[in-house]
């Protein structure tokens, strides 16, 4: 049997759909590009200009502060500025005596104090100069740094009666290796 004619006038009334999901997808990707537009104008109208203001300000900002501070008073900081970055690199370069001076200090005897510094890295050779109050002491620390593991030779020199009857001296330790740490844990005391 037929169809009655309401039928087929209500079907061919009804909107054609597209079956699955085109339209849902289009739908989807234009609203998602127009939001990129949306956000896209208000980055370029509304938080650039405020980006632009901030950078001015700062700008205006350090041109106050220069006009406040004199030349001379900005040379003068730009020189001890520099002196400070002159004095830290030659820190960081001096950083392998520090541990030398350690070792030197828990290796000294009593009686007996340095006059004389000098320290070749190159050659592991420390060359000192010192007074002590009397040649045992002096023997003592000779035999001292013998006895040390990191020191490999010793040598004596000039060795004669100072003011005040101090002994003068001159001592050339010659290092086996740059120091470590368990050359300076290992500590010798003095006698």
């Amino acid at each position: 049997m037929p169809l009655p004619q309401k039928t087929i006038d209500a079907l061919s009334r009804a909107p054609a759909q597209t079956p699955g999901w085109s339209g849902r997808l289009l739908m989807f990707c234009g609203t998602l590009f127009l939001a990129s537009i949306f956000v896209y104008l208000g980055l370029l109208y509304g938080y650039l200009p405020y980006l632009e203001g901030q950078v001015k300000k700062l700008k205006d900002q350090m041109q106050s502060f220069n006009q406040q501070v004199s030349l001379a008073d900005q040379e003068k900081i730009v020189t001890f500025y520099s002196q400070l970055a002159h004095v830290k690199s030659l820190l960081m370069t001096r950083a392998g005596a520090t541990p030398l001076l350690h070792w030197l200090e828990a290796r000294t005897v009593p009686n007996l104090f340095y006059t004389k510094f000098s320290f070749n890295a190159a050659n592991r050779q420390v060359v000192l100069g010192g007074s002590a109050r009397g040649v045992p002491d002096i023997t003592a620390q000779v035999r001292l740094f013998q006895s040390d593991p990191a020191v490999e030779r010793v040598n004596l020199g000039n060795m004669n009666v100072g003011v005040g009857n101090l002994w003068q001296f001159d001592l050339t330790v010659f290092l086996k290796h740059p120091l470590t740490e368990d050359d300076l844990a290992a500590t010798s005391t003095a006698p």
